[in-house]
């Protein structure tokens, strides 16, 4: 990465996914501020959201500024509930001609309910209306919502139920190197036991549709990652996560206070400012 901010080009696809987490997404909204602040959210030939992931990568990437951060705040204020998300994503000021001049490909993860599986749409060409839509339907939480978000005549839930990290849809696309943002400390991981919450949510997923459940389950840290030197082609990307420093660690999925939530944020600009200046062994 460091190398394209410099201008000179490769043969890579360099890759950024960042994940949701509810009102953690305020930390990687902030790690994209700092990227984009330091011209390096253009050298990534491609990004993957999901959830609060999702309004992140699109609210930035069209030109929000840390003011729109309020958003978070506001809907802090609310109660949860799909009707205060739905408003969340209707306050995003973009257009289509925003979408249509990204320089890279913008994709919004989303969990095809009936199709068990997770499928993700680029948002460049399409209309804003249709990509407001897309990331109602990334962030449809099931603890929150009756049923599934209904599109294009296909039913919709949360794009994490079946990605631990939206790194996995980087990687089926064919990324040689991933950066991989993380709204806390933890490296996505296969739990040793799985929480009696996840089992309860897996039950009440199989209602929506046949086996989503189960598919949830085994989806659990089922990411394998490599971490070491960049693979050949064909072989798993090269990942590097990055993840916030304490303050940021400190905001929870439920978290309201609007002072530790705006820590968090800064924490989130802070861990990428500190990256950056970070070069790595052998760069100039």
């Amino acid at each position: 990465m460091h190398a394209r901010i410099a201008g000179r080009t490769d043969h890579h696809r360099l890759a950024l996914a960042v994940p949701g987490g509810a009102m953690r997404g305020i930390v990687t909204a902030g790690m994209l501020l700092a990227l984009r602040d330091a011209g390096a959210l253009r050298v990534f030939d491609s990004v993957y959201g999901v959830s609060s992931g999702a309004i992140n990568v699109v609210r930035v990437a069209t030109g929000g500024a840390w003011d729109d951060l309020k958003g978070y705040l506001d809907f802090a204020r609310r109660p949860f509930s799909t009707s205060s998300l739905i408003s969340l994503v209707e306050g995003l000021r973009f257009t289509d001609e925003s979408l249509a001049v990204l320089p890279y490909s913008l994709n919004v993860v989303v969990t095809d309910v009936d199709g068990i599986l997770p499928v993700w749409w680029d948002t460049r060409g399409r209309h804003a209306t249709d990509v407001r839509q897309l990331l109602c339907a990334s962030c449809w939480l099931p603890i929150l919502a009756p049923h599934p978000f209904e599109y294009a005549n296909k039913r919709y839930a949360d794009g994490a139920l079946l990605l631990t990290h939206p790194a996995e849809a980087a990687q089926a696309d064919g990324a040689t190197h991933v950066l991989a943002l993380l709204s806390g400390a933890e490296v996505p991981a296969r739990p040793h036991v799985l929480s009696f919450g996840r089992r309860v949510l897996a039950r009440g997923l199989d209602l929506w549709a046949p086996e989503l459940g189960s598919a949830y389950l085994r989806s659990r840290g089922s990411f394998q990652h490599n971490t070491g030197t960049a693979t050949e082609s064909g072989a798993a990307p090269h990942i590097d996560f990055l993840s916030p420093t304490s303050d940021g660690i400190r905001v929870t999925y439920w978290t309201r206070d609007p002072a530790a939530l705006l820590a968090g944020a800064e924490a989130g600009y802070s861990a990428v400012t500190s990256m950056l200046k970070a070069r790595p062994e052998g760069a100039k």
